[in-house]
Formats: structure tokens, sequence, C-alpha cells
């Protein structure tokens, strides 16, 4: 529907414009057609333009969000209580929770070595376990 009104406003407007110049009697209304055409011509055009822009309305697909990682429960049997650089600390040796299904990617970034009875030991703190969300 637009495009035709389109077409034939666009029609009219070079169709009247193209009298006026052939006309030279009455100058001042020809010119005053001449502008009111033009700028319905510009107005229609521009509409046009801006309908082209907005029909764009691809919808926006969000991705489903993944499901949080459930809280793993650490097992109270693998906590130790030693003393690393002088303080004492609740830890959890990584050994024992790997022989009790811990799954130990989800809590790597507790991970910490230390020396513990002449050993080197890669161990989790307590407190870290906690903040990143587990039961401890």
């Amino acid at each position: 529907m637009f495009k035709t009104f389109s077409a034939i406003a666009l029609a009219a407007t070079v169709g009247f414009t193209s009298l006026g110049i052939t006309a030279t009697p009455a100058r001042a209304n020809d010119d005053l057609a001449k502008f009111i055409f033009g700028a319905i011509a510009l107005g229609i055009i521009a509409q046009g333009i801006n309908e082209a822009h907005s029909n764009n309305n691809t919808p926006v697909v969000t991705p489903p969000r993944p499901n949080p990682p459930r809280a793993v429960t650490i097992p109270a049997r693998c906590e130790r209580q030693v003393t690393i650089n002088n303080l004492s600390r609740n830890i959890y040796r990584e050994r024992c929770l790997r022989r009790n299904g811990v799954p130990l990617r989800r809590i790597s970034s507790c991970a910490r070595q230390g020396e513990i009875r002449g050993r080197i030991v890669t161990y989790y703190r307590k407190r870290c376990l906690r903040r990143a969300g587990h039961h401890v």
C-alpha cells in the first residue's frame, strides 16, 4: 500500500514539476507547487528509508543459562588440623578428597601446596572451600 502511494506521489511530483518548467505564466504559483511537491517527495522517501531500517526486527534469542554447579559436600573425615608456616589451619588433603570421590576440577582454585610433616602435599583450605560454596 505504502509503495503504491509513494510511486503515485513521486509520479505526480515529477509530472507537475515538469509542467512548471515549460509554462511561463504564473511563475510564482509554479514555484510554490514545486516546493510543496518536492517536500512531499522528500518526506515519502525519508519514510521509506526509515521503514527499511526498522524492518530489522529479528528477535534476540538469549541462550539458556547453564545450571549453576551444585555444592559439593566435603567429607568430614578428610579434615585435618595442621601447622603450616607456624599457623594452625584446617585443611583437606587432595589424596583423601580424591579417594572419596570429590570432583577436584571444580575446586581447583582452592588448591595449595605446602610442606606437611616433611612432605610436599596438595591441600585445600577449609575457608576457601566454604567461600566457593561447598558444604564443609
